[in-house]
């Protein structure tokens, strides 16, 4: 897997083990933004990975008090959860679990 799918891919494992955030799809725009890539380099390395089958784009209505808004982006499918960015990605979510568990 190319370096810029592998970090797209590893950046929504993180995204998709979020608490609190997974169950919306996170933009190429994100991406872009936490990843320091072109959007441009993200958008083909998006295509390419769900022509993997690895992601999915994905559309959720967000109802707040004030307005409403249709989030669009991305999202893994099952298949990206066999993936090693899965495993970082889940290492690292559990890492996190166990530091603010500790009572050190």
């Amino acid at each position: 897997m190319s370096n810029v799918r592998s970090i797209v891919l590893l950046e929504l494992c993180r995204h998709s083990l979020d608490w609190v955030n997974s169950i919306y799809p996170i933009s190429s725009i994100t991406i872009s933004n936490c990843t320091n890539i072109p959007r441009k380099d993200i958008c083909k390395a998006l295509k390419e990975l769900k022509n993997m089958g690895l992601v999915h784009s994905f559309k959720r209505c967000y109802m707040g008090e004030d307005s409403n808004c249709i989030l669009n982006g991305w999202g893994i499918t099952n298949a990206a959860i066999n993936t090693p960015e899965y495993e970082i990605a889940k290492q690292e979510e559990e890492k996190c679990i166990q530091s603010l568990m500790s009572t050190d």
